[in-house]
Order: structure tokens, then sequence, then C-alpha cells
């Protein structure tokens, strides 16, 4: 069986926290936390954190929003989204970045053991309307045609309007109707 990848943002307090998990700052945007040591080995560490999102040139910042990505099957049992990603965001993410993001999660699902191999692959991602998003997904998701000698070919290209393009492993694109809508 198929599954969806589906990807929005979700409201966040913009605050950092302990991660004890990896002793860690947590709550720094994705973006920017990559530029300073968040590793928590002495008070030197918190303090270079302080300055790099409270001084006076910021290079970091608090997540204003956090990406949740999440992994449902299509299915009549068992098709609750699985959260498999969330990450603080400050917005500034660029086209690039996110479609390196999108790249990392479907080949961690296809590869690690208890993703595609264990659940079955990833039919296509589904997302709002997100404008860096849409750049980074017909990058990624708008690469080939469908075969015209392929059977399904045969069957999609009577359905007039629908889209017979995809990116790698035959995954397709899937934008919300209602932000589509609004553009």
């Amino acid at each position: 069986r198929g599954h969806s990848l589906m990807m929005d943002e979700i409201a966040i307090n913009e605050e950092a926290y302990y991660e004890k998990s990896s002793n860690s700052i947590g709550g720094l945007c994705r973006d920017h936390a990559g530029l300073i040591d968040i590793k928590l080995t002495d008070y030197e560490t918190i303090a270079n954190a302080l300055q790099a999102v409270h001084g006076e040139s910021p290079v970091c910042h608090y997540g204003k929003e956090a990406t949740v990505a999440a992994i449902a099957a299509f299915s009549p049992e068992n098709y609750t989204p699985l959260p498999i990603l969330v990450s603080p965001t400050c917005k500034s993410e660029k086209a690039d970045r996110a479609e390196t993001l999108l790249q990392r999660i479907l080949e961690c699902w296809r590869t690690h053991p208890d993703g595609e191999a264990k659940f079955g692959p990833v039919w296509c991602f589904s997302t709002d309307g997100d404008s860096t998003r849409r750049v980074a997904c017909h990058s990624l998701f708008m690469k080939y045609d469908l075969d015209p000698s392929s059977e399904l070919y045969e069957k999609l290209s009577r359905l007039a309007g629908l889209n017979l393009k995809f990116g790698a492993h035959l995954i397709t694109m899937d934008f919300d109707p209602k932000h589509l809508v609004k553009r």
C-alpha cells in the first residue's frame, strides 16, 4: 500500500528549551541553528547562544512556527498520520533548503528498514500553498512525464486537466485545493 507524505506549519511558542535527550538547546530555528554550537557542554555555550539570539547582530532566532511532516497510508485501516518531523523555523527558508529537507525525508523513508521496506512507498507529497514549498515541489515532483506507452497513461490521459508529471520514484505532488483556488 502507498502513503502520502504531508507537510504544514503549526504555531509554537517562540522560546528556547533544554532538550534532555541530546543535551542541547531546542526551539531555535533550523534555518540558522547550525551557525552556533547548541550542544550544552559548558556555561560559555549558553552565553554564546544567548548572544547569537539576543545580541546586537543576531545570527539565530527562535522558531516562529514548526514544520510538521507526517506519513499516512492510503488504506481503509491504520491510516492515522504518523508524525515523523517537527522542526522550528524562522520562516526565512529558501526553496533550495526546502527541497533538501524534502529530499532528506523521502530518502530516509525509502532507505530506513522501518520505512518503505516495512510499510510501503510514498506515492505523493501533500501540502498547503506555501510559496517556498511550491517552488521546491515543482523542482522535485514535476521532473518526468508519464510514458505514453504505459497502461497507466492510457487510463489517466483521458482525464482532462490531470497533471501527468511526477518526480523520482513516481512521487506526485498534491496541493490542498482550497489553497490553489485562492491563488
